[in-house]
């Protein structure tokens, strides 16, 4: 019998609604500084001063090559490993792309800092 490796992800936004793994934390946290890209969120910096709320979930080898896909790994997306704030060392994905920000005609910008605090 054959034992699959496993991995540790850190999942915030749309892949912490997904089932992907087993969820071995809920509401852990890393600080972290995220935008909303309207549908999603994006971590741009690991050392922001807010908690970014997610769950530490285990996966399989070939289930963290299909995230790398969904997320579009490596040109949307690239990944960290990291240690969250209950001691989890977990891999975590991260926006690669540079913003450009310009404004509605209301005058909104269209990217926004998300502050999601404990």
């Amino acid at each position: 019998m054959s034992t699959a490796k496993t991995i540790k992800i850190f999942a915030y936004g749309t892949l912490r609604g997904m089932t992907v793994g087993k969820v071995l934390k809920y509401d852990d946290s890393v600080k972290a500084t995220a935008i909303s890209l309207g549908s999603f969120p994006a971590v741009v910096s690991l050392d922001g001063p807010y908690d970014l709320e997610g769950d530490v979930i285990e996966i399989t080898d070939d289930m963290f090559y299909q995230l790398d896909k969904y997320e579009g790994y490596p040109k949307l997306y690239t990944r960290k490993q990291i240690t969250t704030e209950d001691g989890h060392l977990v891999w975590i994905y991260m926006f690669n792309q540079i913003l450009k920000r310009w404004a509605y005609p209301g005058g909104q910008p269209d990217v926004q800092f998300v502050e999601n605090s404990k």
